[in-house]
């Protein structure tokens, strides 16, 4: 049992990362696309094509070989019984001579939210870092989403930039 927010106790559930397959690539880079789209209008006010397009040459640039781009690594993230209950996408980086890994994507399906399982995968990246023998894990929250705020700072990651911005 861990303790959350708000004091319950809940027990963490088991997940295991397995690649994603290349079947599945396409839907999820699609779904990602309009999902990053979403999160940039949200955020930044873009109107929808903008954002659209911004997502998609963010996903192209970033996955210029799918998912076989060097060093990027896109998972489906399987319960106890081999259901797919989210994703996870992450890269290593080299940052002068300093070898980290940064989240770009964490998304577990609507239906099985608030039921441990973003924690369990956050706890399973970590595993899945270190084996690389790689010490540093790094990620981006948008402003507005407050859980996910909530669930990285509970597991023990800390603010090291900060943008801020005015709408005038």
């Amino acid at each position: 049992m861990n303790k959350i927010a708000g004091g319950e106790l809940r027990k963490i559930p088991q997940v295991r990362l397995e690649r994603l397959p290349e079947r599945a690539f396409a839907d999820w880079k699609t779904h990602g696309i309009k999902a990053f789209a979403a999160d940039k209008r949200k955020n930044h006010g873009y109107g929808a094509d903008e954002a659209l397009k911004l997502s998609a040459d963010s996903f192209s640039r970033c996955l210029p070989q799918g998912l076989a781009t060097p060093d990027h690594y896109i998972f489906q993230v399987l319960n106890t019984q081999d259901q797919p209950v989210g994703t996870a996408w992450f890269a290593v980086q080299d940052d002068y001579g300093l070898r980290r890994a940064f989240i770009y994507d964490l998304e577990i399906v609507d239906r099985e939210r608030r039921k441990g399982y973003g924690r369990a995968t956050m706890m399973a990246l970590e595993d899945e870092v270190r084996r690389r023998g790689i010490k540093t894990l790094g990620l981006h929250v948008f402003a507005f989403n407050k859980a996910a705020e909530q669930l990285y700072r509970w597991l023990g990651y800390k603010v090291t930039d900060l943008t801020m911005e005015k709408k005038l």
